[in-house]
């Protein structure tokens, strides 16, 4: 199983390098084809920006955007001057005004926000007096493109993901660096009931619920339109969380890595997508088997390399409604992963995780043995 996790782990790396490298091929067309050597500013025409923010946004999809891509940023630079001088005179085109937004949002998003308080360094405001105009000038453009034409989903949609670049914010006299995440998903939901068929909107609001209000009900609600119910997300929002929210856990346990754990203590992040549990025990692998072994009767943790009690696992498969453990021999017959049921490995050790939340909210257990325990729900398609 530990072969399979490592063999997983290289695949996606691989489709994700592999899809960097198409966005990547496709950005060096497009350079070629309208940035063309000699050529000066308002060269390209709002066509031709329009393709580029079509290439860059798909690079931004496949592998994100980085400061120090160069052609990347030349790209972004002549493509905002081409629509800004278009916007001169054609103020009221409401494609190019989206248009000049996402440009903006992408040169922003390609820029870390970092807050700078060393020695001799300029005030926060000062710092990030750039950025807040950046920010301003792609509000400004959706707002009046929404004005121009109201139910224009795409401005929705794009003004939601302004509302996600970090901006300086001092409140209660705390300076930081913060998302408008309520900004966020009430502009998502109004592009979704202006579009209620896009699929792209959809799960983007399915996904905001899910992290930052933590709104299962609602989510499995709006996940019920992706593909008339039979979208996976759809399928993991009315089956796998409920079965995953019933399993019992160790009342001492707490979510890790914090924060990224709902309110139905599974994980909704891109990497544990919304069918894992992750929690911290304190005490030994024999106290997690025994707490389980309360609730399932035959329940063991198998050693899943032979010889390493330290790391042991169990599947959990259903059998007429109900749990069932599986034995030594099916644990060990299991190939790959399973279709269904639940998957469950327990780590033991003395160290714990490097990250801030565990040092910070997990108590040291007396004798500086705990457990990760993860359980995650496999199952791939709908009852029949």
């Amino acid at each position: 199983m530990r072969l399979i996790l490592i063999v997983l782990r290289r695949i996606n790396m691989a489709l994700r390098i592999l899809r960097g490298e198409i966005a990547s091929l496709g950005l060096v067309i497009a350079l070629s084809a309208f940035v063309p050597a000699g050529a000066h500013a308002g060269s390209t025409t709002i066509a031709q920006a329009a393709e580029v923010a079509r290439i860059i946004e798909r690079k931004w999809q496949a592998e994100g955007l980085r400061s120090d891509d160069k052609q990347t940023g030349q790209m972004l630079a002549e493509a905002s001057r081409t629509v800004t001088e278009h916007l001169l005179e054609h103020g009221d085109d409401v494609e190019a005004l989206i248009l000049g937004a996402k440009l903006e949002f992408f040169a922003l998003d390609a820029s870390p926000a970092l807050i700078d308080v060393g020695p001799g360094k300029p005030p926060l405001e000062e710092q990030f007096r750039p950025r807040a105009a950046a920010i301003q000038l792609a509000h400004e453009r959706l707002d009046r493109a929404i004005r121009l034409l109201p139910d224009s989903a795409e401005a929705h949609f794009w003004k939601s993901r302004v509302y996600m670049l970090k901006a300086l914010v001092t409140r209660d006299g705390m300076t930081s660096l913060v998302e408008n995440m309520d900004g966020a998903l009430r502009e998502m939901q109004l592009a979704l009931q202006l579009d209620p068929g896009s699929e792209r909107y959809a799960m983007q609001v399915v996904w905001m619920l899910m992290q930052y209000r933590q709104d299962v009900s609602e989510a499995a609600r709006v996940a019920k339109g992706l593909r008339q119910g039979t979208h996976p997300l759809a399928r993991l929002l009315a089956r796998s969380l409920p079965e995953l929210a019933a399993i019992p856990l160790p009342e001492d346990s707490m979510p890790w890595p914090a924060g990224l754990e709902s309110a139905s203590r599974f994980i909704a992040t891109p990497q544990l997508p919304l069918r894992t549990v992750l929690r911290l025990v304190p005490g030994r692998i024999d106290r997690v088997e025994a707490f389980f072994a309360k609730h399932w009767s035959g329940f063991v943790l198998h050693e899943v390399e032979p010889g390493n009690t330290k790391y042991r696992g169990q599947w959990l498969h259903w059998r007429d409604g109900q749990i069932e453990p599986a034995t030594i021999e099916q644990f060990r017959a299991m190939k790959g992963y399973p279709s269904h049921g639940m998957v469950m490995i327990v780590f033991e050790s003395d160290q714990l995780p490097a990250d801030e939340s565990a040092r910070t909210n997990f108590p040291i257990p007396p004798d500086r043995i705990y457990c990760i325990l993860m359980i995650t729900n496999m199952r791939s398609a709908p009852d029949p």
